[in-house]
């Protein structure tokens, strides 16, 4: 009985040594550092709030851009061209007044073309294109007529005592008669397109090209004109002037013999210019004519005409120097008071 606890022991000895086996291992202990130095902590920046974003809205598809007719140039609102009293004018006011008027007429011209252009640029004519390019044609008709009829004028007049201004003068002409003619064709065309329009068919591809083709002639013909009237006025004024030095330095060609023939030259001056100007104007060969006269009768005046005739030499020359001058009106009223004044031949 003595040896049961002896195994007891045992059994506990053993069952001790089974656990322990079975038990995880405890790490050994680190060595102890020491605790390290407190640092003062820095304070963060307080985070401010961002504000939150706004929703932005789904992405759309971007529109397709859609080509919008070419904007055409609105007429400038000027009035219309200020008729010239071609009676009163004087020649280097007609020629002033046909230069202004070229250029008037060839601004408008130019507008038109841009005008037109503009409207052909994509190919099509609206009704608002259409109506616009009728405006711009009433709108330059007025000046083209304008300075066609002062061109013609001032050819009828003076132009034979034109020399190198005449052949300008001529081209002018024929450039203004173009212009007119093309507006009036642009206008048929363009009623042929407005009636197809209105009729909601399609423009046919030869009325644009004849537009085109118009457009083009009205461009060429600006520019010819431009190149013809610009600077007419003063080359047609230094003419003047070299005619008024040629002829009122005619010398003399008859030496009269005594008061009564220094009359009677001043009478045939008379004579010779109520025949020149019967017809309103005067050529060249009939005022060298009138400038010999007119040197003969005031140098017989003043030699032989005595106190009372002497005066009429004086003005025998003014209305000698308002021929050459192209001045017809004061050359006209010269006439008639020295008709009614100058006295007249004894009768035989």
């Amino acid at each position: 009985m003595k040896s049961l606890p002896l195994m007891s022991i045992l059994l506990v000895v053993l069952c001790l040594a089974l656990s322990s086996c079975s038990l995880p291992s405890q790490a050994a202990p680190s060595p102890t550092l020491p605790p390290p130095t407190p640092v003062p902590a820095t304070p963060l920046p307080t985070a401010t709030a961002e504000p939150s974003a706004t929703p932005q809205p789904s992405a759309t598809p971007e529109p397709v851009a859609t080509v919008e007719p070419a904007a055409l140039p609105t007429p400038p609102v000027l009035p219309s061209p200020t008729p010239v009293n071609i009676e009163e004018a004087t020649e280097s006011e007609l020629a002033k007044a046909v230069e202004s008027s070229s250029t008037s007429a060839s601004e408008a011209c130019e507008l038109t073309y841009s005008a037109l252009e503009a409207a052909l640029t994509d190919g099509i004519l609206t009704p608002a294109e259409i109506a616009m390019l009728y405006s711009y044609i009433e709108y330059a008709e007025p000046y083209i007529e304008e300075a066609l009829l002062l061109t013609e004028a001032y050819l009828e007049l003076y132009g034979e005592l034109a020399e190198e201004s005449l052949a300008a003068l001529q081209e002018m002409e024929s450039e203004l008669e173009a212009m007119n003619t093309s507006m009036e064709e642009l206008s048929a065309v363009l009623d042929q397109v407005n009636q197809a329009v209105q009729q909601g068919a399609a423009i046919a591809q030869e009325s644009l090209t004849r537009l085109q083709t118009q457009a083009q002639s009205i461009e060429e013909q600006v520019l010819a004109l431009q190149g013809k009237s610009d600077g007419i006025s003063a080359l047609i004024q230094a003419e003047i002037t070299l005619r008024i030095d040629e002829l009122m330095n005619m010398a003399p060609n008859v030496s009269p013999k005594n008061r009564l023939e220094a009359l009677s030259l001043a009478h045939t001056y008379l004579s010779m210019v109520s025949g020149a100007v019967s017809d309103k104007k005067v050529t060249l060969d009939e005022l060298k004519a009138i400038a010999q006269a007119s040197a003969n009768a005031a140098n017989a005046l003043t030699k032989m005409g005595g106190a009372d005739l002497s005066q009429y030499a004086s003005l025998i020359n003014n209305l000698t120097q308002n021929l050459a001058s192209g001045e017809l009106n004061k050359a006209f009223s010269a006439l008639s008071s020295l008709q009614s004044s100058l006295p007249a031949l004894p009768q035989h």
